[in-house]
Protein backbone atom coordinates (compact mmCIF):
# COMPACT_ATOMS: atom_id res chain seq x y z
CA UNK A 1 0.00 0.00 0.00
CA UNK A 2 3.16 2.26 0.24
CA UNK A 3 3.09 3.22 -3.57
CA UNK A 4 -0.32 4.63 -3.43
CA UNK A 5 0.93 7.87 -2.41
CA UNK A 6 3.30 7.91 -5.26
CA UNK A 7 0.39 7.01 -7.82
CA UNK A 8 -1.35 10.62 -6.20
CA UNK A 9 1.64 12.08 -6.44
CA UNK A 10 2.10 11.00 -10.21
CA UNK A 11 -1.19 12.64 -11.31
CA UNK A 12 -0.86 15.08 -9.24
CA UNK A 13 2.69 16.04 -11.02
CA UNK A 14 1.30 15.51 -14.35
CA UNK A 15 -2.04 18.35 -13.45
CA UNK A 16 0.87 20.70 -12.47
CA UNK A 17 3.03 20.32 -15.30
CA UNK A 18 1.10 19.26 -18.30
CA UNK A 19 -2.74 19.56 -17.99
CA UNK A 20 -4.26 22.26 -15.58
CA UNK A 21 -4.62 24.60 -18.28
CA UNK A 22 -6.08 22.96 -20.64
CA UNK A 23 -10.01 23.03 -21.47
CA UNK A 24 -10.69 20.03 -21.00
CA UNK A 25 -9.99 19.88 -17.19
CA UNK A 26 -12.68 20.18 -14.60
CA UNK A 27 -11.67 22.42 -12.10
CA UNK A 28 -14.49 21.04 -9.55
CA UNK A 29 -12.44 17.83 -9.14
CA UNK A 30 -8.60 17.24 -7.65
CA UNK A 31 -6.36 14.15 -7.85
CA UNK A 32 -6.87 10.99 -5.68
CA UNK A 33 -5.95 7.49 -5.31
CA UNK A 34 -8.73 5.65 -3.36
CA UNK A 35 -10.33 2.26 -2.45
CA UNK A 36 -7.51 0.22 -3.19
CA UNK A 37 -7.83 -3.12 -2.10
CA UNK A 38 -6.45 -6.78 -2.56
CA UNK A 39 -7.23 -8.51 -5.68
CA UNK A 40 -5.89 -11.94 -6.97
CA UNK A 41 -2.08 -10.83 -5.94
CA UNK A 42 -2.93 -7.55 -7.19
CA UNK A 43 -3.87 -4.16 -5.65
CA UNK A 44 -6.94 -2.95 -7.43
CA UNK A 45 -8.28 0.83 -6.65
CA UNK A 46 -10.02 3.50 -8.20
CA UNK A 47 -7.72 7.25 -9.66
CA UNK A 48 -9.56 10.65 -10.17
CA UNK A 49 -8.16 13.27 -11.74
CA UNK A 50 -9.74 16.40 -13.07
CA UNK A 51 -9.49 14.94 -16.89
CA UNK A 52 -10.25 11.21 -16.21
CA UNK A 53 -11.02 8.61 -14.04
CA UNK A 54 -10.07 4.72 -14.18
CA UNK A 55 -9.74 1.99 -12.49
CA UNK A 56 -5.41 0.82 -11.71
CA UNK A 57 -4.29 -2.59 -11.17
CA UNK A 58 -0.59 -2.29 -9.39
CA UNK A 59 1.53 -5.62 -8.46
CA UNK A 60 2.48 -6.59 -5.36
CA UNK A 61 5.27 -8.33 -7.10
CA UNK A 62 6.60 -8.20 -10.09
CA UNK A 63 6.59 -11.73 -11.00
CA UNK A 64 3.91 -11.92 -14.20
CA UNK A 65 4.46 -8.44 -14.78
CA UNK A 66 8.03 -8.04 -16.07
CA UNK A 67 6.96 -9.43 -18.64
CA UNK A 68 4.62 -6.97 -20.08
CA UNK A 69 5.52 -3.83 -21.97
CA UNK A 70 4.35 -0.42 -22.13
CA UNK A 71 0.81 0.03 -23.63
CA UNK A 72 0.43 -3.48 -23.57
CA UNK A 73 -3.19 -4.57 -23.32
CA UNK A 74 -4.92 -7.36 -21.59
CA UNK A 75 -8.11 -8.36 -20.30
CA UNK A 76 -8.58 -8.73 -16.79
CA UNK A 77 -11.32 -10.82 -15.41
CA UNK A 78 -14.21 -9.75 -12.73
CA UNK A 79 -17.14 -11.69 -11.48
CA UNK A 80 -19.10 -8.80 -13.45
CA UNK A 81 -16.89 -9.65 -16.82
CA UNK A 82 -13.70 -9.31 -18.27
CA UNK A 83 -12.20 -5.55 -18.65
CA UNK A 84 -9.48 -3.74 -20.72
CA UNK A 85 -6.26 -2.92 -18.86
CA UNK A 86 -3.18 -1.01 -20.80
CA UNK A 87 -0.17 -1.52 -19.25
CA UNK A 88 1.91 1.39 -18.24
CA UNK A 89 5.22 2.03 -16.07
CA UNK A 90 6.72 4.89 -14.38
CA UNK A 91 9.97 5.49 -12.82
CA UNK A 92 8.71 6.29 -9.49
CA UNK A 93 5.72 4.48 -9.10
CA UNK A 94 6.67 1.25 -10.85
CA UNK A 95 4.34 -0.91 -13.38
CA UNK A 96 0.89 -0.92 -13.18
CA UNK A 97 -2.27 -0.70 -15.57
CA UNK A 98 -5.22 0.93 -16.62
CA UNK A 99 -9.00 0.84 -16.81
CA UNK A 100 -10.91 3.76 -18.47
CA UNK A 101 -13.74 4.56 -16.83
CA UNK A 102 -14.83 8.10 -17.41
CA UNK A 103 -12.83 10.90 -19.78
CA UNK A 104 -13.44 13.47 -19.76
CA UNK A 105 -14.92 14.53 -16.60
CA UNK A 106 -17.00 17.42 -17.47
CA UNK A 107 -20.45 15.70 -15.65
CA UNK A 108 -19.49 15.67 -12.38
CA UNK A 109 -20.37 18.78 -10.20
CA UNK A 110 -17.86 18.05 -7.62
CA UNK A 111 -15.26 15.95 -5.92
CA UNK A 112 -18.33 14.34 -3.91
CA UNK A 113 -19.72 12.97 -6.87
CA UNK A 114 -16.65 11.60 -8.51
CA UNK A 115 -15.73 9.48 -5.00
CA UNK A 116 -19.37 8.37 -4.50
CA UNK A 117 -18.63 7.19 -8.14
CA UNK A 118 -15.78 5.61 -7.89
CA UNK A 119 -16.89 3.60 -4.98
CA UNK A 120 -20.11 2.37 -6.81
CA UNK A 121 -17.93 1.18 -9.37
CA UNK A 122 -15.53 -0.81 -7.53
CA UNK A 123 -18.52 -2.47 -5.56
CA UNK A 124 -20.12 -3.40 -8.60
CA UNK A 125 -17.42 -4.96 -10.58
CA UNK A 126 -17.59 -7.65 -7.98
CA UNK A 127 -21.17 -8.20 -8.84
CA UNK A 128 -22.06 -10.95 -11.19
CA UNK A 129 -23.51 -10.10 -14.20
CA UNK A 130 -24.92 -12.08 -17.36
CA UNK A 131 -22.71 -12.94 -20.37
CA UNK A 132 -25.05 -13.77 -22.13
CA UNK A 133 -28.50 -12.86 -23.40
CA UNK A 134 -31.33 -15.69 -23.01
CA UNK A 135 -32.45 -17.10 -26.26
CA UNK A 136 -36.27 -16.28 -26.78
CA UNK A 137 -38.23 -19.63 -26.59
CA UNK A 138 -38.89 -20.58 -30.42
CA UNK A 139 -42.32 -19.07 -31.47
CA UNK A 140 -44.73 -21.73 -32.85
CA UNK A 141 -47.32 -18.61 -34.80
CA UNK A 142 -45.52 -15.80 -36.36
CA UNK A 143 -46.37 -12.24 -35.49
CA UNK A 144 -49.26 -10.16 -36.74
CA UNK A 145 -47.50 -8.41 -38.71
CA UNK A 146 -45.29 -11.82 -40.70
CA UNK A 147 -49.33 -13.30 -40.19
CA UNK A 148 -50.18 -10.17 -42.60
CA UNK A 149 -47.01 -10.23 -44.75
CA UNK A 150 -47.57 -13.91 -45.12
CA UNK A 151 -51.29 -13.99 -46.57
CA UNK A 152 -50.48 -10.77 -48.63
CA UNK A 153 -47.82 -12.77 -50.21
CA UNK A 154 -50.04 -15.99 -50.05
CA UNK A 155 -52.93 -14.10 -52.09
CA UNK A 156 -50.49 -12.96 -54.67
CA UNK A 157 -49.61 -16.57 -55.48
CA UNK A 158 -50.00 -19.77 -55.13
CA UNK A 159 -46.98 -21.36 -52.65
CA UNK A 160 -47.38 -20.91 -48.98
CA UNK A 161 -44.86 -18.69 -47.22
CA UNK A 162 -41.84 -19.50 -44.40
CA UNK A 163 -41.66 -17.09 -41.84
CA UNK A 164 -38.57 -18.85 -39.59
CA UNK A 165 -38.21 -17.34 -36.38
CA UNK A 166 -34.90 -17.03 -34.60
CA UNK A 167 -34.22 -16.62 -31.11
CA UNK A 168 -31.84 -13.87 -29.99
CA UNK A 169 -28.10 -14.73 -29.53
CA UNK A 170 -25.28 -13.17 -27.92
CA UNK A 171 -24.56 -9.51 -29.12
CA UNK A 172 -21.69 -8.54 -31.59
CA UNK A 173 -18.39 -9.21 -29.03
CA UNK A 174 -17.48 -5.12 -29.40
CA UNK A 175 -21.25 -4.07 -28.80
CA UNK A 176 -21.15 -6.69 -25.82
CA UNK A 177 -17.56 -5.31 -23.90
CA UNK A 178 -19.43 -1.67 -24.85
CA UNK A 179 -22.77 -2.34 -23.27
CA UNK A 180 -21.64 -3.60 -20.22
CA UNK A 181 -19.20 -0.92 -19.25
CA UNK A 182 -21.60 1.43 -19.90
CA UNK A 183 -24.68 -0.42 -18.11
CA UNK A 184 -21.90 -0.99 -14.87
CA UNK A 185 -20.15 2.25 -14.92
CA UNK A 186 -22.55 4.87 -17.00
CA UNK A 187 -25.56 4.72 -14.73
CA UNK A 188 -23.64 6.42 -11.67
CA UNK A 189 -22.49 9.73 -13.85
CA UNK A 190 -24.56 12.87 -12.24
CA UNK A 191 -24.61 11.48 -8.57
Amino acid sequence: MRRIPLVQQHYQQIFDEKMKDLPIINSALFVQAMGFRDFNGQLLGVVITPWFMNLMLLPVELEGWRDHQTGEQHFEPFPAGDFHFTHGWDPKMGAYATCSLFSPMDEFPDQATAERTAVRAMEQLFIKRETEVEAEPEVDSATDEQQQAASQSDSASDTPSQVSSKPKTKPEPDEEIDTRKRGLFGLFRGG
